[in-house]
């Protein structure tokens, strides 16, 4: 895997924005400490497609929550003290009694993906604060295929400063999460005006038609 060069200039002296210009090659990966430097703490105009490198000391010396880089995500074995995640957060069928184990996850630098559970509630999220995900063709949260689920939450979301972010991918879950405007607007609030679909759907489409 080859390390990216970055060069980062500002796109207007009145504004505090910054893009990124990416040079490197295919196959290259990005630290995940410099990334986060510029994607959390400024707005960035970038788009990007590319993979986070192994996690190394460097990395784990500019945070001060425990990072835990894990290519095979099970929650039930999962070490709750980790806060920060390299790679996919995943909730299946079967995890349903484990899921408070995420109570104190607060970045993921990959995926949530939640599918195929009994969950009627996702209100386990209470630190998450951002996931990071450059496959411009993936979603970064993906709830999925929960026949009981009518209730979302993310307290604490917020939306990473770069372009073409896809943030939810809410699909085939119980009939009355499309049909409840204010867990769409819920969500839309709590992510600074992104705008969720769910089944398709804006939230303003969930609203009852007048008479």
């Amino acid at each position: 895997m080859t390390e990216i060069g970055m060069k980062f200039y500002t796109l207007d002296p009145d504004q505090p924005r910054l893009s990124v210009r990416i040079s490197g090659v295919l196959g290259f990966c990005i630290h995940i400490g410099e990334i986060t430097n510029f994607i959390i703490r400024n707005p960035v105009d970038t788009s990007l497609l590319t993979n986070f490198c192994n996690v190394t000391p460097t990395d784990t010396s500019n945070f001060d929550e425990k990072i835990c880089e894990i290519g095979n995500f099970s929650l039930p074995e999962f070490d709750e003290s980790c806060r920060i995640i390299v790679g996919n957060v995943v909730v299946k069928g079967g995890d349903e009694a484990y899921v408070d184990k995420l109570k104190s996850l607060k970045l993921v630098f990959g995926a949530v993906i939640i599918k195929g559970t009994s969950l009627s509630v996702i209100d386990f999220f209470d630190d998450l604060e951002y996931v990071l995900i450059f496959d411009i063709y993936q979603y970064a949260i993906q709830i999925l295929r929960n026949p009981n689920l009518i209730d979302i939450s993310f307290p604490s979301l917020k939306v990473p400063g770069y372009k073409n972010i896809k943030l939810f991918s809410i699909q085939e879950n119980n009939e009355k999460l499309k049909s409840d405007p204010e867990v769409c607007y819920r969500l839309m609030n709590s992510t600074n005006a992104h705008i969720p679909l769910i089944d398709n759907k804006t939230c303003e489409s969930a609203l009852p038609t007048q008479s």
